[in-house]
């Protein structure tokens, strides 16, 4: 029997997957990646029909053998981080562009600005 390898890695993988998908990134074939879609306990997505589609993060935290509520609690920090993120990309880059001439520097470990002010004589 020949062994099927994986083509593709966990980052190239869309957001939401398909058993074809799935396959390719966990070295299975197809037919394999479908009993695993429609398992007990996969994580699919609900409301989508006869297509089978699920979260990549999601089948992440399963293949790993989190729990449903683990699986919940890791997915809302991970949902936090995100949007932290977003929001301090989305509102400090202007602040950053528009004050680099007031000497400001930022602490990236703490993410905290820095800012000196000077006062001119």
């Amino acid at each position: 029997m020949k062994e099927k390898k994986s083509t593709k890695k966990y980052s190239d993988l869309p957001d939401t997957i398909t058993p074809c998908d799935y396959a390719e990134w966990r070295g299975v074939g197809e037919n394999t990646a479908r009993e695993i879609f429609n398992s007990k306990g996969f994580p699919r997505l609900k409301g989508t029909g006869v297509k089978q589609l699920a979260d990549k993060r999601r089948v992440l935290l399963y293949e790993l053998g989190l729990t449903d509520e683990q699986m919940s609690e890791v997915l809302k920090e991970m949902a936090r981080t995100i949007i932290w993120e977003r929001r301090w990309t989305k509102d400090d880059r202007e602040t950053i562009n528009n004050d680099i001439h007031n000497d400001v520097f930022i602490n990236t470990s703490s993410n905290i600005f820095y800012t000196r002010n000077y006062c001119e004589n």
